[in-house]
């Protein structure tokens, strides 16, 4: 609509099974628990993102199939003069 703006970030890689999407938004929730091991990442980041989208009275969500993951979010477009 006229008044939200909408991002999309694909990712033309492996594609995240849909057993995941629910979840990935949850704090430390990892798709692959054998990299915890590795010390790759704490699974924190998106649940950082969803909270800060939402504190702006956004939206975000995930996509994904065979060709791509694809991380959608949507603002509120600001008025003229107040950004």
């Amino acid at each position: 609509t006229k008044d939200r703006v909408q991002l999309c970030v694909a990712n033309p890689g492996t594609p995240i099974a849909a057993q995941h999407l629910p979840r990935l938004f949850d704090r430390f929730y990892r798709v692959d628990p054998a990299r915890q091991r590795k010390g790759e990442g704490s699974g924190i980041g998106l649940a950082i993102v969803k909270s800060i989208i939402t504190a702006h009275q956004g939206q975000v969500w995930v996509s994904s199939d065979s060709e791509a993951t694809r991380f959608h979010f949507s603002l509120a477009r600001a008025e003229r003069g107040k950004a």
